[in-house]
């Protein structure tokens, strides 16, 4: 795929993953990254891809999961990036972490979140 602007390779991503073109999606937000790395909506749809639908595949979580983080950092407004992390390391068993981007470790909700993991 060959896009002229970042907005334009994100719109194809959105239309690919309304049409259950997973696979294609992924190219195009990858595509949008490519043209701009900071772009929040790629980085939170790839990111989101990577940790549910695509999931399974070798290193998808992981690298999910940085995108999400890199969407958290490049749109602190955006409260997509934060529920789609939290998710992710729900899902991974990682409750605790889910609250790393918005209050420092030794914070009540992450020794709550902390309490809960071990139970």
């Amino acid at each position: 795929m060959s896009f002229k602007t970042d907005d334009e390779a994100y719109a194809e991503g959105e239309r690919r993953r309304r049409c259950g073109e997973l696979d294609e999606a992924l190219a195009a937000f990858e595509a949008a990254l490519t043209l701009a790395p900071r772009h929040v909506g790629a980085l939170n749809d790839a990111g989101w891809l990577l940790t549910t639908a695509l999931s399974e595949r070798p290193g998808a979580m992981g690298r999910g999961i940085d995108l999400l983080r890199d969407a958290i950092a490049a749109g602190p407004d955006d409260t997509r990036p934060l529920y789609n992390f939290a998710d992710a390391c729900v899902a991974i068993g990682q409750v605790g972490s889910a609250f790393a981007p918005v209050e420092p470790p030794g914070g009540p909700r992450y020794r709550a979140g902390r309490r809960a993991a071990r139970a």
